[in-house]
């Protein structure tokens, strides 16, 4: 018996047929997603205005790099994004207010935990995969304070864990959903396969699809109920592989429709 998401519920399924999720949950937009501008696509920006472009485009799952400031508020930006934003400086060093006072690349609006969740409520059907950028331990118990008056939000939350020693804090503070990112660890294939095996509430596996994944490793995570995820990937032929494969995409842009309607 294994968990997965269908649409923003959580659901128990007792077989292996994981042509049961909707396909449009097995993409997740990347950063928010790209926003289109003036014919080039703007990648990575976390910003408002890219999470609505790729709502509209159908994407429902949206990964978010969140960081810390000095403050400890939880804001979207990638690490090394701050020249993007106009600061010479870490998001790290500058508080909450200084952060809204910049735009991404002057031009697109940036985004504190608290935007998100107004978004959520707005938008009463997306997901959100958290990708820390700051200490772990200290953005967990920001976004559970964050969350403290926001309890019906808390399950369309995924925690991506890069350690399984990070897992102990994120059932302290009832974080339900779980995926394991490999992308900052070295663990063998046999390694992560036991941390699956172990700590059965860890929905899915997240890792590079061309530094790290291979199709039996993939078939051999499957076997233990669990989904897995394959990122960036911006290529629709790609892209396609891995559909044909019921393996997860994250992805800056692709034509969700197109994809998800090829037979």
């Amino acid at each position: 018996m294994t968990a997965v998401l269908s649409g923003c519920q959580l659901i128990v399924r007792n077989n292996m047929d994981t042509k049961e999720i909707d396909p449009v949950y097995r993409f997740v937009s990347h950063a928010l997603g790209t926003i289109d501008h003036d014919g080039e696509n703007i990648t990575g920006s976390n910003t408002r205005e890219a999470f609505l472009e790729n709502y509209h485009a159908g994407f429902r799952v949206f990964e978010l790099d969140l960081s810390l400031t000095r403050d400890r508020q939880l804001v979207a930006l990638h690490d090394g994004a701050e020249g993007r934003i106009g600061l010479d400086m870490k998001v790290g060093m500058i508080n909450k207010h200084t952060f809204l006072q910049h735009k991404y690349l002057d031009r697109f609006d940036l985004l504190t935990i608290e935007d998100i969740f107004l978004l959520m409520h707005e938008y009463d059907d997306i997901v959100i995969v958290t990708d820390f950028k700051s200490d772990f331990d200290t953005s967990i118990i920001e976004l559970d304070n964050a969350l403290s008056l926001e309890q019906d939000l808390k399950d369309r939350f995924i925690i991506q864990v890069y350690d399984p020693e990070q897992l102990p804090i994120v059932r302290e503070k009832n974080f339900s959903r779980i995926w394991f990112t490999l992308y900052r660890t070295t663990m063998s294939d046999n390694a992560v396969l036991r941390v699956l095996k172990n700590n059965l509430d860890v929905e899915a596996v997240v890792m590079w699809w061309d530094k790290r994944y291979s199709d039996q490793f993939a078939d051999d995570i499957k076997k233990q109920g669990r989904e897995v995820y394959v990122h960036t990937i911006n290529d629709e032929v790609v892209i396609k592989s891995f559909v044909e494969k019921f393996v997860g995409v994250y992805t800056d842009y692709v034509d969700l429709e197109k994809i998800i309607n090829t037979k």
